[in-house]
Protein backbone atom coordinates (compact mmCIF):
# COMPACT_ATOMS: atom_id res chain seq x y z
CA UNK A 1 0.00 0.00 0.00
CA UNK A 2 3.13 2.30 0.88
CA UNK A 3 4.52 1.69 -2.55
CA UNK A 4 1.15 3.02 -4.31
CA UNK A 5 0.94 5.67 -2.62
CA UNK A 6 4.64 6.67 -3.40
CA UNK A 7 4.28 5.96 -6.81
CA UNK A 8 1.03 8.24 -7.45
CA UNK A 9 3.10 11.21 -5.27
CA UNK A 10 5.38 10.86 -8.62
CA UNK A 11 2.73 12.24 -10.59
CA UNK A 12 1.77 15.34 -8.32
CA UNK A 13 3.41 17.77 -10.04
CA UNK A 14 2.66 17.04 -13.31
CA UNK A 15 -1.13 16.83 -12.53
CA UNK A 16 -0.62 20.04 -10.63
CA UNK A 17 1.39 21.48 -13.01
CA UNK A 18 -0.84 20.70 -16.17
CA UNK A 19 -3.73 22.39 -14.43
CA UNK A 20 -1.73 25.01 -14.07
CA UNK A 21 -0.68 25.01 -17.88
CA UNK A 22 -4.46 25.10 -18.46
CA UNK A 23 -5.46 27.71 -16.76
CA UNK A 24 -3.24 30.35 -17.54
CA UNK A 25 -3.56 28.70 -21.57
CA UNK A 26 -7.47 29.66 -20.77
CA UNK A 27 -6.64 32.85 -19.31
CA UNK A 28 -4.58 34.04 -22.32
CA UNK A 29 -7.47 33.84 -24.37
CA UNK A 30 -9.68 35.24 -22.35
CA UNK A 31 -7.34 38.21 -22.23
CA UNK A 32 -7.32 37.75 -26.21
CA UNK A 33 -11.01 38.27 -26.55
CA UNK A 34 -12.41 34.32 -26.91
CA UNK A 35 -15.44 35.14 -24.91
CA UNK A 36 -16.53 38.21 -26.81
CA UNK A 37 -15.53 37.42 -30.39
CA UNK A 38 -14.67 33.77 -31.54
CA UNK A 39 -10.79 33.94 -32.86
CA UNK A 40 -10.42 30.16 -33.96
CA UNK A 41 -12.84 31.46 -37.17
CA UNK A 42 -9.44 32.69 -39.15
CA UNK A 43 -8.18 28.85 -38.58
CA UNK A 44 -11.18 27.07 -39.82
CA UNK A 45 -11.49 29.32 -42.67
CA UNK A 46 -8.49 27.49 -43.64
CA UNK A 47 -10.02 23.93 -42.81
CA UNK A 48 -13.25 24.72 -44.71
CA UNK A 49 -11.25 26.09 -48.27
CA UNK A 50 -9.08 23.04 -48.36
CA UNK A 51 -5.63 24.51 -47.66
CA UNK A 52 -4.99 22.80 -44.05
CA UNK A 53 -6.48 19.98 -42.52
CA UNK A 54 -8.25 16.73 -43.41
CA UNK A 55 -10.60 17.39 -46.63
CA UNK A 56 -13.31 15.08 -44.64
CA UNK A 57 -13.25 16.86 -41.97
CA UNK A 58 -14.57 20.30 -43.91
CA UNK A 59 -18.59 20.13 -42.66
CA UNK A 60 -17.73 19.76 -39.36
CA UNK A 61 -15.65 22.67 -39.54
CA UNK A 62 -18.36 24.63 -41.56
CA UNK A 63 -20.79 23.37 -38.02
CA UNK A 64 -17.97 25.24 -35.81
CA UNK A 65 -18.02 28.30 -37.72
CA UNK A 66 -21.75 28.41 -37.85
CA UNK A 67 -21.80 28.32 -34.67
CA UNK A 68 -18.32 29.98 -33.57
CA UNK A 69 -18.97 32.04 -30.61
CA UNK A 70 -20.91 28.96 -28.95
CA UNK A 71 -17.54 26.69 -29.66
CA UNK A 72 -15.32 29.67 -28.23
CA UNK A 73 -16.73 30.12 -25.03
CA UNK A 74 -17.36 26.11 -24.42
CA UNK A 75 -13.35 26.10 -25.33
CA UNK A 76 -12.44 28.95 -22.46
CA UNK A 77 -15.33 27.76 -20.09
CA UNK A 78 -13.64 23.56 -20.27
CA UNK A 79 -10.13 24.79 -19.90
CA UNK A 80 -10.44 27.06 -17.27
CA UNK A 81 -13.07 24.06 -15.47
CA UNK A 82 -10.80 20.63 -16.46
CA UNK A 83 -8.03 22.77 -15.31
CA UNK A 84 -8.93 24.01 -12.06
CA UNK A 85 -10.56 20.11 -11.69
CA UNK A 86 -6.47 18.68 -12.34
CA UNK A 87 -4.66 21.44 -9.99
CA UNK A 88 -6.76 20.48 -7.31
CA UNK A 89 -7.13 17.06 -8.15
CA UNK A 90 -10.81 16.48 -8.02
CA UNK A 91 -11.97 14.66 -11.15
CA UNK A 92 -8.55 14.14 -12.02
CA UNK A 93 -8.65 10.81 -14.15
CA UNK A 94 -11.63 11.92 -15.48
CA UNK A 95 -11.02 15.78 -16.33
CA UNK A 96 -7.56 14.54 -18.07
CA UNK A 97 -9.36 12.06 -20.49
CA UNK A 98 -11.98 14.79 -21.67
CA UNK A 99 -9.21 17.42 -21.93
CA UNK A 100 -6.62 15.00 -23.89
CA UNK A 101 -10.06 14.20 -26.01
CA UNK A 102 -10.55 17.94 -26.72
CA UNK A 103 -7.45 18.69 -27.41
CA UNK A 104 -6.85 15.91 -29.90
CA UNK A 105 -10.12 16.98 -31.60
CA UNK A 106 -9.25 20.54 -32.33
CA UNK A 107 -5.48 19.44 -33.56
CA UNK A 108 -7.55 16.79 -35.93
CA UNK A 109 -9.86 19.98 -37.22
CA UNK A 110 -6.95 22.57 -37.25
CA UNK A 111 -4.37 20.97 -38.57
CA UNK A 112 -0.70 19.97 -37.33
CA UNK A 113 0.12 23.91 -36.46
CA UNK A 114 -1.73 23.42 -33.55
CA UNK A 115 0.78 21.17 -31.99
CA UNK A 116 3.92 23.25 -30.83
CA UNK A 117 6.38 21.83 -28.42
CA UNK A 118 4.50 22.54 -25.38
CA UNK A 119 1.13 21.58 -26.80
CA UNK A 120 2.67 17.95 -27.51
CA UNK A 121 4.21 17.58 -23.95
CA UNK A 122 0.31 18.71 -22.59
CA UNK A 123 -1.23 15.89 -24.80
CA UNK A 124 1.80 13.50 -23.52
CA UNK A 125 1.37 14.95 -20.12
CA UNK A 126 -2.87 14.37 -19.96
CA UNK A 127 -2.78 10.81 -21.32
CA UNK A 128 -0.34 10.13 -18.59
CA UNK A 129 -2.89 11.28 -16.52
CA UNK A 130 -5.60 9.74 -17.90
CA UNK A 131 -4.04 6.01 -17.39
CA UNK A 132 -2.99 6.37 -14.11
CA UNK A 133 -5.17 6.71 -10.93
CA UNK A 134 -3.84 10.09 -10.30
CA UNK A 135 -4.89 12.96 -7.22
CA UNK A 136 -5.23 10.35 -4.81
CA UNK A 137 -2.05 12.09 -3.50
CA UNK A 138 -2.74 15.71 -1.92
CA UNK A 139 -6.04 15.98 -3.79
CA UNK A 140 -9.50 16.16 -3.46
CA UNK A 141 -10.18 13.24 -4.40
CA UNK A 142 -8.52 11.16 -2.09
CA UNK A 143 -11.56 12.36 0.12
CA UNK A 144 -14.37 11.51 -2.22
CA UNK A 145 -12.62 8.42 -2.98
CA UNK A 146 -15.20 6.79 -0.92
CA UNK A 147 -18.64 8.47 -1.98
CA UNK A 148 -17.76 8.33 -6.37
CA UNK A 149 -17.27 5.38 -7.92
CA UNK A 150 -14.10 4.20 -8.87
CA UNK A 151 -14.22 4.62 -12.27
CA UNK A 152 -15.05 8.05 -12.04
CA UNK A 153 -11.43 9.04 -9.72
Amino acid sequence: MWEAKVALAVLLPLRVGVGQFMLAQAMQQIAAGWLVQPLIVRHLETVRSGEHGLHLLAPLAEHVLAHSQLYSVATCTGQLVLGLFLAVGLLSRTAAALALLGYLLVGLLVGPRLFDSATVLLTLSLLTLSLVPSGRVLGLDAVLRNRLPQWLT
